[in-house]
């Protein structure tokens, strides 16, 4: 897709989403015209930036004009991250977006798995990002702990700031294993679970990436998978 072609196809998505609403709460006051001109402004920059960093790649990786095949499913794709990007304050995040959607629209798959991408993206805070990025960077059959987590990334209160963030990747997104036995070659094996706390339960896992977490790492740390 050319340079021209992409301006093209984003133009209607910007218009839409520069249909900014006034917020009413504050009524007609100087606060609020002050408001309205400060943050659409603010919004139409980081959407003219972000529309022209993705067409500068386009165009600097020379993919094909076929490669990228627009249908609705496409288009609600680009209509949600360009939606993201006007509220983002975040420059690495935007820069995730940009990733993610050069690999999302030149790539099949699944809609549904490329909206839960979306929403990982704007949910996780950087805490997140650094702990996905550890457990697909660490060195292969090492599986480390909640502890050897929080010492390789420097994390200072373990309860607050880490279990919070393996529970979203664990459970909610599933981006994460974790299993007191990754390191086994047994199946299963008697776990003492005695005068421990759930967090202790917890602590005690090891760690590693699924697969899905994997996929998601690519699609937003990679420029083009």
């Amino acid at each position: 897709m050319d340079y021209e072609e992409i301006n093209e196809k984003m133009g209607p998505f910007v218009r839409i989403s520069l249909s900014i609403p006034v917020i009413s709460g504050l009524g007609g006051s100087i606060l609020a015209q002050a408001y309205s001109e400060w943050d659409s402004s603010r919004r139409y920059e980081r959407l003219k930036s972000f529309i022209e960093e993705i067409r500068d790649r386009v165009r600097c990786l020379e993919i094909n004009r076929n490669a990228i095949k627009y249908n609705d499913e496409d288009c609600a794709i680009l209509d949600s991250v360009l939606q993201k990007i006007q509220i983002e304050h975040s420059e690495k995040k935007r820069e995730y977006y940009a990733n993610f959607l050069i690999n999302a629209l030149s790539n099949v798959g699944c809609f549904d798995k490329k909206q839960r991408f979306i929403r990982a993206i704007n949910e996780f805070t950087e805490s997140h990002f650094r702990v996905l990025s550890l457990l697909y960077n660490i060195a292969p059959n090492v599986y480390p702990t909640v502890k050897d987590i929080q010492e390789q990334l420097h994390i200072e209160n373990r309860k607050s700031e880490l279990y919070p963030v393996l529970a979203d990747l664990c459970g909610t997104f599933a981006y994460v294993d974790r299993s007191w036995t990754l390191a086994s070659d047994s199946k299963a094996c008697v776990l003492s679970t005695q005068n421990l706390s759930p967090e202790n339960l917890a602590g005690n896992c090891q760690h590693k990436i699924t697969d899905l977490g994997k996929e998601f790492y690519k699609y937003i740390f990679c420029g083009t998978l």
